[in-house]
């Protein structure tokens, strides 16, 4: 899942190009030959147009070993940038997993404070009953009735609260994996 993101594909196709880089830089050490060649006929006869009468060529032979000190200067060119290709897909697979790591233990974090708050409100729910039985009954005020029921309430919003940042924290967990999150 972690090798769909963008970052990480760049860094990889990062490396590839250092390593064709740097084959191509070792093909450069070869002798390399060209030859070029034309062809030239004519007639007004028919059964002469088959023959070749004229034949013209040209070879052209490179010896690059003999600019053998700028051949190899581009060789530990090319062998660099593959180097520091490497190195950079490596801080950048390092930042990606410390990414992933610390919105996964966020969403832990606040996936235990929804079920805190989820024990929370059943608290709060008794308490608000004895308190609405105590007011039935005459032994407690409206006032202490009204915020023990306030308290439930906020419970209830805090709730909601730890439930939205536990959605924004999935969804970042998203956003680093690409796209791809199994629990």
């Amino acid at each position: 899942a972690i090798a769909n993101r963008p970052d990480l594909r760049a860094a990889i196709f990062r490396i590839e190009e250092g390593i064709l880089n740097y084959k191509a830089s070792q093909k450069e050490f070869y002798p390399t030959i060209t030859l070029g060649a034309s062809l030239k006929s004519s007639t007004d006869k028919k059964e002469e147009a088959f023959s070749l009468k004229f034949l013209n060529g040209n070879i052209a032979l490179n010896l690059p070993f003999l600019n053998y000190h700028k051949l190899k200067s581009n060789l530990k060119v090319s062998e660099a940038n593959f180097e520091l290709a490497k190195l950079n897909y490596i801080s950048t697979l390092n930042s990606a997993l410390n990414e992933i790591d610390a919105f996964y233990k966020s969403y832990i974090n606040d996936e235990a404070l929804l079920t805190n708050y989820q024990e929370q409100i059943k608290n709060y729910e008794e308490i608000s009953k004895i308190y609405e039985l105590k007011y039935s009954y005459g032994k407690v005020e409206l006032k202490q009735f009204l915020e023990a029921k306030n308290s439930e309430l906020e419970a209830k919003t805090g709730l909601l609260k730890a439930k939205y940042t536990l959605l924004q924290d999935e969804l970042n967990i998203y956003k680093a994996m690409a796209g791809k999150f199994n629990r």
